[in-house]
């Protein structure tokens, strides 16, 4: 068969143009089985007549009923827009021809927009904005590699609590606080930090439990009082100076 003389948009236009204008009852089952006519004609290079099996034309048209799909097909053909000739037999495809229409531009016109939605910005973004939304980053990074990536920072990040403990010993140290912690505890000056160390070796669990460094402080001098416990730790760091 020749190439067909149809612009598949003008034909559109044209359609529209007629379900605007009233004079045909069109419904939607109508217009789903005639785009989808106009589609198949397509993909036969527009052809004047082309076979178009009823459950392929049912299946685009979205049609579940079959008698629905043979009334609607008489009824494009009693609007002008198709001709179709039965097949042999209910086994074989029908024939169908897509009229050529004529747009009578009567769909109504979208309004114009009067004013602009978005307003440009005045000033450049810095570029740290444009880092931080790279779309094309963005949709590289599936919802696993964000769980891996999460994972992955949250090792590089100082655990809080040996944060807490590292501070605690710079306070404690300090000669002035071993100092004062001496003569409330009456240990002697050169034996005040022997005993300091062997009590963060032996506390390390309670004294990460502490809010602050005065709740530390406080739990040294309840420890000390504990008879012998002085004088093991100084055994302790003795021997571990000595070795």
């Amino acid at each position: 068969m020749a190439k067909y003389r149809i612009n598949g948009f003008d034909q559109i236009k044209a359609f529209y143009s007629l379900v605007f204008s009233q004079t045909h009852p069109i419904k939607p089952q109508h217009a789903s089985l005639y785009v989808f006519l106009i589609n198949q004609n397509n993909r036969n290079n527009w052809v004047e007549w082309f076979k178009c099996p009823y459950d392929l034309a049912m299946a685009g048209a979205c049609i579940s009923s079959k008698k629905t799909y043979y009334r609607c097909l008489n009824d494009l053909q009693d609007f002008g827009l198709i001709k179709y000739e039965k097949g042999i037999n209910e086994w074989k495809a029908p024939m169908i021809s897509i009229e050529v229409l004529k747009d009578t531009s009567s769909v109504p016109q979208g309004e114009p927009l009067v004013e602009q939605l978005v307003e440009p910005l005045v000033e450049q973004l810095g570029t740290h904005i444009y880092k931080l939304y790279n779309l094309k980053q963005l949709n590289l990074l599936t919802r696993e590699d964000i769980k891996v990536k999460e994972f992955l920072n949250s090792l590089t990040q100082p655990d809080p609590l040996e944060t807490n403990f590292t501070n605690y010993t710079k306070h404690f140290f300090q000669q002035s606080t071993l100092d004062r912690l001496g003569m409330k505890t009456n240990i002697k000056p050169n034996e005040i930090k022997l005993v300091a160390t062997e009590f963060f070796d032996k506390c390390y669990g309670d004294i990460m439990e502490k809010r602050n460094k005065f709740q530390v402080e406080q739990y040294f001098m309840n420890w000390v009082k504990i008879e012998g416990r002085v004088k093991e730790a100084l055994s302790n760091q003795f021997k571990k100076h000595k070795l």
